[in-house]
């Protein structure tokens, strides 16, 4: 038993590993460095949203899954569209291919490297492997919706330690985005093509970041937010003749904005893996 207890008091006293310090990330760098990466590196990434806008225009166009298709809800629009699950289900699939190489494109920009679709391709395992931690990403969005989903429709319990444990169980779905957050750097690390870091590590190295990510990413979120509702609520003015003529640049313009949205939550997350592990994505 003594040992035992000599043990857990050289586990208390010894020092953290070097690898598993606490960075303290600076407010000013999360929230501003998104931006002025975009800014500073702008002309290059005009040439990457065009290529991958048009590409990713030409799936949703094909596949029936245009911007213009989700005011059928407003009313009857000539444009095609489609319905069925398994399409709409190989269609993201698809964006999210596209907008994995589209990143992936912007972080060898960042590294001045010349764009090459062959030279993307050639990283095809990293391609796999960064749409799961977007999707790890998305997920972690949505389970707090089905958290809540779950607790509108369940009927209660009359035995109120079963009605406590599931309501325990199923809230804890209201934390994934925040657990999400701290490990944002995994997202930038991936993409960059940088050297592999655990999980607990970056667990470990960003503890105590939490407002201040959630104050940049709430930032970059509220600006897009507004843009696409303004475009959104604007559009409903037309007719909808006149939103079916404009069916095909929409989608464009659409894409290209959503891909610049993307590389400002991309860059968050490249700073993040910046500032944890002393930088290879720009200078401080």
């Amino acid at each position: 038993m003594m040992k035992i207890i000599n043990t857990y008091k050289q586990l208390l006293s010894s020092q953290p590993e070097p690898d598993s310090a606490v960075v303290s990330l600076p407010l000013s760098g999360l929230l501003f460095r998104p931006w002025t990466m975009l800014a500073d590196s702008f002309r290059g990434l005009l040439g990457l949203v065009l290529i991958y806008g048009a590409l990713l225009s030409i799936v949703a166009l094909l596949g029936g899954f245009a911007y213009v298709c989700r005011f059928n809800a407003l009313f009857a629009i000539d444009f095609y569209c489609q319905g069925a699950i398994p399409l709409y289900l190989l269609n993201l699939v698809l964006q999210l291919f596209l907008i994995t190489c589209f990143g992936m494109s912007w972080c060898a920009l960042l590294k001045t490297e010349p764009f090459s679709f062959l030279g993307v391709f050639r990283h095809w395992r990293s391609i796999l492997a960064n749409m799961l931690r977007l999707f790890a990403v998305l997920l972690s969005v949505f389970i707090p919706v089905f958290s809540f989903m779950m607790l509108q429709v369940r009927v209660p319990d009359p035995n109120w330690k079963v009605e406590v444990t599931f309501f325990a169980i199923v809230s804890l779905g209201f934390f994934a985005p925040f657990i999400a957050m701290r490990l944002l750097a995994l997202v930038g690390r991936g993409f960059f093509l940088g050297q592999a870091v655990s999980v607990e590590q970056i667990w470990r190295r960003n503890k105590g970041n939490m407002l201040k990510i959630l104050f940049s990413l709430s930032f970059i979120l509220l600006v897009a937010v507004a843009f696409f509702n303004s475009i959104y609520f604007n559009l409903q003015e037309l007719s909808a003749g006149q939103i079916s003529v404009l069916g095909i640049p929409l989608e464009i313009i659409h894409n290209i904005f959503m891909l610049i949205f993307f590389t400002l939550f991309l860059n968050h997350c490249l700073v993040q893996y910046d500032y944890l592990y002393d930088g290879e994505t720009n200078d401080r």
